[in-house]
């Protein structure tokens, strides 16, 4: 009798798998799951901090942290090369100069202001070159707090805190006033940052984005258009005429990005004015002809 009743449940059994065939189940438990897809390449974000300095490539294994514990460099902006771009362009190639000028746009929306007028560098990052062959075409605009601009190799600054309108409201990032170092010439060979409110004789008045007409200079002549530039700047930034007379006010100090920087895109000259006679003990931002006299008037 148990015999029996077990033959009969398992005909039942075989009855209903054969319904359910016939319902769309095949028997066939392999083919009926989703195909799983091509996995995707990895597309970084803004918004995020970095421990480390940022690498020229970057692979999906860099560390981000949060902005505010220590951090090194913060992405401000992710961008796309164009499609028709087949290969991961060198630093110094068009498509990657045309990247820099986008990150020098979304650097100064993201701070606030324009960021080289302050303790700040901007680094271009690409994919690595085994995620561009996956079809990686993302770039990354990086800033990081640095030592001094004026510095001839400024270090990274350990930082806590998110840069996004850190310039907004001014601070200790933004540049002010120097000591300026005269040569046995008259030249400045240095530059030293001091608080305005010690006596100075040097100040940072601008920047000037260069015309991509120009190159940097490299003969005398060549720095014409950076001094003219420099004066309307400083004319401008001290609140006296732009007629002319403003070497004979202070000394004018065009400073261009190194050689370097400038081929991959950073084409720019930040302008300082020194006084060759006299210190002073507060910025001589808005002080207008009294504060910038020409000399005999």
């Amino acid at each position: 009798m148990r015999r029996a009743t077990a033959s009969a449940v398992a005909l039942a059994v075989l009855l209903a798998l054969a319904g359910c065939a016939e319902a769309g189940v095949d028997g066939d438990l392999t083919d009926d799951w989703p195909a799983l897809g091509e996995p995707r390449p990895f597309l970084p974000v803004a918004g995020v901090c970095h421990p480390a300095e940022s690498p020229r490539e970057v692979s999906a294994a860099q560390t981000s942290v949060d902005c505010a514990v220590p951090h090194l460099g913060e992405t401000v902006h992710v961008g796309a090369f164009p499609a028709g771009v087949a290969k991961l362009p060198p630093e110094q190639a068009a498509e990657s100069r045309a990247a820099f000028a986008e990150c020098d746009r979304r650097a100064a929306g993201y701070v606030g202001a324009q960021w080289r007028s302050a303790r700040l560098r901007l680094d271009v990052a690409v994919p690595t070159g085994t995620a561009w062959a996956r079809g990686a075409r993302w770039f990354r605009c990086d800033l990081t707090e640095i030592t001094g601009v004026e510095q001839e190799s400024p270090a990274p600054v350990l930082r806590t805190g998110s840069l996004r309108n850190a310039l907004t409201t001014g601070g200790p990032l933004l540049l002010g006033c120097y000591t300026a170092a005269l040569s046995r010439v008259g030249l400045v060979e240095k530059l030293t940052p001091v608080d305005c409110a010690r006596g100075h004789n040097a100040e940072f008045a601008g920047v000037w984005p260069v015309p991509e007409r120009l190159e940097r200079p490299r003969r005398d002549r060549d720095w014409l258009p950076f001094y003219e530039a420099c004066s309307r700047i400083i004319a401008a930034y001290v609140g006296v005429p732009d007629d002319g007379l403003l070497p004979a006010r202070a000394g004018i100090k065009p400073v261009p990005t190194s050689a370097a920087r400038w081929r991959a895109g950073d084409r720019a000259a930040r302008c300082y004015f020194w006084l060759p006679q006299r210190q002073v003990q507060s910025s001589l931002r808005g002080g207008g002809p009294a504060a910038l006299p020409v000399p005999g008037r």
